[in-house]
C-alpha cells in the first residue's frame, strides 16, 4: 500500500544511496526495454530490409515528432519542476493542479492527433523532400496507420511525469517493454499473413501494411495502459477538472518555451533526413538507426540517472538551494560519465562489426550493414555531449528557466544543418552520407554542451566558478584515459591480427567474434586503469 504524503508537507527526498539503488533497479527495466527494442529494430530492418525500412522510419518518426512538439518533451521535463511546487505549497499537495493540467493536455493531445492525420502526406513530404529515393506513397500510407500513437505518446509522457513526482519509477521503465514485445508480436503475425507488402502501387488495404501499422500502434497503446494501471494503484485521480490556476498561465510560457525549443530541433532532424533521403533508398533506415543503436547505452545509463535525480533536482531547485542543485548535478554526472565514455570508446572501435553482428542478415544485407557500422563509428562519441546538454536542460528547467535552452538548440541545430548541407558535397559514397549525418550531428551537440555549460556557470555563480568538484573532474579525466587506452589497445590488435577479415568473410558470427575480442582486450584495461587510479566508484564495485 503506497503512503501518501500529507497535503502541503515536502515529500521526503531520496539520498544518495537511494538515489544510486534506483537508478540501479530502473537500469534492468530499462534493459529489459532496450533489449527487447533492440530485437524488435533488427527484426524489422532483417524482414523489410532497406528501403522499406526507410519509409517505415519516416514514417515512425512523426508521431514523435508531433507528440514532442506538442506535449510529450513539455511534460517530461517541466511538468516535474511545477509540480513539485504546487505539491509543497498547495494543501492539497497538488491534486487539483494536476487535474487540471492533465485535462488541458489531453483535450491538446486529442486535437493534434487529428490534425496530423488529416495532414499525413503533407508531413511526409516534409521529412523526405522534392526528390527522395525513398517509396514516399508508402510513407504516406504507414504514416496514416502509425500517426493516431500521437495521444498515446503525449499520454505515456504525462502521466510517467506524475509517477516521478511520487518518486514512482519502475511502471514507466517497464511500460515500453511491454510495446516492444507487442510490436514483435506484430512482426510474427505480419510474417505469417500471405502475400506481399504492396509498393508499386500502394495498397491501404494490403494485409501486411494493415498488420504492421496498426499492431505497431497497439503496442503504444499498451504502453500507457500500463502507466494508467499505476496511476490508480497510486491512488491518484485522472478526473477530468476544468479552469484556469494562475500557474497554468505560467506553464503555458513554459510549454511555449519548450515547444519552441523542440521545433528548432526537429529542423534539423528533417533536414538530416531530407539530405539521407536524396542520397540512398537506405539512407533514412542508417541514418535513423544509427541514432537509435547510440541510444540503447543511453538509454540504460543516462535516461535512467536523468529520471531518478530529477524530482529531487527540481525540489531542491524550488527551494532555491543552489548547492544542493551543484551536488545533484555533480551526482548525475559522474553517473553518466564513468558508464558512458568507455561504452563510446567500445562503439567507435567496433562499430563496423556491431553493424555486421546485428544486421547483415535477411533483407537488410551486408552492404547496408557495413554502412550502418561505419557510421556507428563516426557518431558514437555524441553520446557524450549528448547527454551533458540533457542534463543541462534538466538543471534549466527544474530553476524555471525555459527560454534559456533556446541558446542551446539554436547553436546545436546551426552547427548540424551546416555541417550536414555539406557532407553531399564532401563524401563521393551515397552509402556513406548517413555515417556523416551522424557525425554532423555529434558536432552540434558538442557545440551546444561547450555553450551550455557557460550559460550554466553564469546562472549558478558556483564557488570558484567550478561547476564541478575535483573528484567528478578527476573521474571525468581518469575514465577518458582509461578508454583511450583500451580503444587504442583494441585498435591496435584488432589491426595486428586482421580481425576485420571475420566481418568481410564471417559475417555476423564472425563480427561477433571480433566484438567479443575487442571487448576482452578493453574491459579489463578499463577496469585497471580506474581500480589502478583509486577511483571511487571502481574501488566499491570491487570491495
Amino acid at each position: 500500500m503506497p503512503t501518501a504524503t500529507p497535503p502541503g508537507q515536502p515529500r521526503k527526498e531520496l539520498s544518495d544511496s537511494a538515489v544510486v539503488s534506483r537508478s540501479w533497479g530502473m537500469a534492468v527495466a530499462t534493459l529489459v526495454s532496450r533489449l527487447t527494442g533492440f530485437a524488435r529494430m533488427v527484426l524489422l530492418a532483417l524482414i523489410l530490409g532497406g528501403p522499406l525500412l526507410s519509409s517505415f522510419t519516416v514514417a515512425n518518426q512523426l508521431p514523435n515528432l508531433i507528440a514532442a512538439l506538442v506535449l510529450e518533451a513539455t511534460f517530461t521535463a517541466i511538468f516535474v519542476p511545477v509540480l513539485a511546487r504546487a505539491e509543497r505549497d498547495d494543501p492539497d499537495g497538488g491534486t487539483a493542479f494536476m487535474r487540471r493540467l492533465v485535462t488541458l493536455a489531453t483535450a491538446l493531445l486529442i486535437v493534434a492527433t487529428i490534425l496530423s492525420v488529416a495532414a499525413a502526406p503533407l508531413l511526409v513530404d516534409l521529412m523526405l523532400g522534392s526528390d527522395p529515393l525513398v517509396n514516399r506513397p508508402l510513407t504516406t500510407a504507414f504514416a496514416y496507420l502509425l500517426l493516431p500513437q500521437v495521444i498515446f505518446y503525449g499520454l505515456t509522457s504525462v502521466y510517467m511525469a506524475i509517477l516521478n513526482t511520487r518518486n514512482v519509477f519502475g511502471p514507466p521503465a517497464w511500460a515500453p517493454v511491454l510495446n516492444n514485445v507487442v510490436a514483435i508480436l506484430t512482426l510474427a503475425v505480419y510474417l505469417l499473413v500471405p502475400g506481399e507488402l504492396s509498393v508499386d502501387p500502394v495498397e491501404m488495404g494490403n494485409a501486411k501494411l494493415l498488420v504492421l501499422g496498426i499492431g505497431t500502434t497497439l503496442g503504444v497503446v499498451a504502453q500507457a495502459a500500463v502507466l494508467i494501471l499505476a496511476l490508480r494503484a497510486e491512488r491518484i485521480s485522472l478526473r477530468p477538472l476544468w479552469g484556469i490556476d494562475d500557474r497554468l498561465k505560467q506553464f503555458g510560457m513554459m510549454a511555449l518555451a519548450m515547444v519552441l525549443y523542440v521545433l528548432i530541433s526537429q529542423i534539423g532532424l528533417i533536414v538530416g533526413n531530407q539530405i539521407a533521403s536524396g542520397a540512398a533508398a537506405s539512407g533514412p533506415a542508417i541514418y535513423n538507426y544509427t541514432w537509435l543503436i547510440l541510444q540503447l547505452p543511453f538509454g540504460i545509463i543516462g535516461v535512467t540517472v536523468l529520471t531518478v535525480v530529477m524530482p529531487r533536482l527540481s525540489r531542491n531547485a524550488a527551494a532555491d538551494d543552489g548547492p544542493a542543485v551543484l551536488a545533484d548535478l555533480n551526482l548525475a554526472t559522474r553517473l553518466t560519465m564513468i558508464t558512458l565514455i568507455p561504452i563510446v570508446a567500445m562503439m567507435t572501435v567496433g562499430g563496423p562489426a556491431i553493424g555486421s553482428a546485428l544486421f547483415s542478415y535477411g533483407n537488410f544485407g551486408q552492404t547496408d550493414a557495413g554502412y550502418l557500422g561505419m557510421a556507428i563509428t563516426l557518431s558514437a562519441f555524441t553520446l557524450i555531449p549528448y547527454a551533458l546538454v540533457l542534463l543541462q536542460l534538466r538543471v534549466f528547467y527544474a530553476r524555471q528557466q525555459p527560454w534559456t535552452p533556446i541558446v542551446l538548440i539554436l547553436v546545436i541545430t546551426a552547427v548540424k544543418i551546416s555541417a550536414s548541407v555539406a557532407v553531399p558535397h564532401l563524401v563521393s559514397d551515397p552509402g556513406m552520407v548517413a555515417g556523416y549525418l551522424g557525425l554532423a550531428n555529434g558536432l552540434g551537440f558538442l557545440a551546444g554542451a561547450t555553450v551550455g555549460y557557460l550559460v550554466l556557470r553564469a546562472n549558478l555563480k558556483p564557488p570558484g566558478g567550478k561547476m564541478l568538484n575535483l573528484e567528478v573532474l578527476r573521474t571525468i579525466l581518469v575514465t577518458i584515459a582509461a578508454s583511450m587506452i583500451a580503444g587504442l589497445a583494441a585498435h591496435v590488435v584488432d589491426r595486428l591480427l586482421g580481425l576485420e577479415a571475420l566481418t568481410e568473410h564471417g559475417g555476423g558470427l564472425g563480427s561477433l567474434l571480433r566484438l567479443f575480442v575487442l571487448g576482452v582486450i578493453m574491459l579489463p584495461i578499463v577496469g585497471a586503469v580506474l581500480w589502478a587510479a583509486k577511483v571511487p566508484d571502481a574501488v566499491a564495485a570491487v570491495a
